[in-house]
């Protein structure tokens, strides 16, 4: 009966969102600080002489959660759907972990796999998997609720017909 309840406000797409100014900073200062720790991995791998705070793994691993969170809460409480283009970060760090990592492999001594590679790597496709089962779960509701195979994540369009 629950069940029923819930399903009626579910929308039958979800909305793109209008972000504030707030939203907007927060997301160019994570998209920044993801390049950022990026370019600190290389700097690593090729055995410059840096050193990377732990506080600024920590500020990285907290602001990943706000990204995913509000992301996930703009879906699930507010039926609007984000398109962040996260994904691409996510599919760099596993690019970066196969081919350092083989590489490391073969000569040991010439390139040091990251340790901030490897503290990052994991929380970040723990995020991913986590938000794209989120995804599909969300979808499957908005199916079930239309009666259609589409999904969910279509936006709605104020588009007027051509012609008018």
């Amino acid at each position: 009966m629950a069940e029923q309840k819930l399903d009626k406000s579910l929308p039958s797409k979800l909305e793109k969102p209008t972000p504030s100014k707030c939203e907007k900073a927060f997301v160019v200062i994570f998209h920044a600080l993801t390049v950022v720790i990026i370019l600190l991995i290389f700097l690593q791998f090729f055995q410059v002489p840096i050193v990377v705070n732990e506080f600024l793994r920590w500020f990285y691993l907290a602001m990943l959660a706000l990204y995913v969170g509000q992301k996930e809460g703009l879906r699930w409480f507010a039926n609007m759907f984000t398109d962040r283009l996260g994904e691409i970060y996510v599919y760099v760090i596993l690019g970066l972990v196969v081919i350092m990592g083989g590489l490391n492999s073969i000569w040991p001594l010439r390139f040091i796999m990251s340790d901030l590679l490897k503290q990052v790597a994991i929380p970040i496709v723990g995020a991913f998997i986590a938000t794209e089962t989120s995804k599909a779960i969300f979808n499957k509701r908005l199916e079930k609720k239309n009666g259609n195979g589409n999904g969910g994540t279509e936006v709605k369009s104020e588009k007027k017909p051509e012609g008018q």
